[in-house]
């Protein structure tokens, strides 16, 4: 279980969305409701918010602790707020981050998919992430990007555009 919570409305979501997450904040549409597969894709994308959020927050935390850093709490507390507001300039700026925190969320959806839609699923995957997010990439590429070895985020800078 992941710290999160889920909001079910229309507001903040674009067209093609079924779903959204904004840190541990998550918005899915009320006619999405109940879709497991949609709700577990955006708390991948809380997970991916807590991996970058915890240590800043832990790391300030500890520092606080030491008396002799008593003048530098006000920075400290700036470092714990980095880390919460640290993965949107990531997912915004990065294209290989970006491409990694989709291709992982899109690949838990992928786990909930049926035997006999998982060929059809793959697809629609491949096509959402090929046509949104600012990937510049092809279907066929996002498609070895699904069912190939998961990568680190840092080996997308070499996954060629399209």
């Amino acid at each position: 279980m992941i710290p999160a919570l889920v909001i079910h409305t229309n507001l903040l979501l674009s067209n093609w969305m079924g779903g959204r997450a904004f840190g541990p904040l998550v918005l899915i549409r009320p006619s999405q409701r109940d879709r497991t597969a949609l709700l577990e894709h955006e708390l991948e994308h809380v997970r991916q918010w807590w991996w970058l959020a915890t240590p800043a927050i832990v790391l300030a935390g500890l520092l606080a602790a030491l008396p002799v850093l008593a003048p530098w709490r006000g920075w400290l507390v700036a470092l714990a707020g980095f880390g919460l507001v640290l993965q949107a300039p990531l997912y915004l700026l990065l294209r290989p981050y970006r491409m990694w925190s989709e291709v992982m969320a899109y690949r838990v959806t992928l786990r909930h998919a049926s035997p006999a839609a998982s060929q059809r699923q793959l697809a629609q995957a491949a096509a959402s992430l090929a046509q949104h997010y600012w990937l510049r990439i092809s279907e066929s590429t996002a498609c070895e990007l699904l069912s190939g070895a998961p990568r680190s985020w840092w080996q997308y800078w070499r996954v060629p555009r399209s």
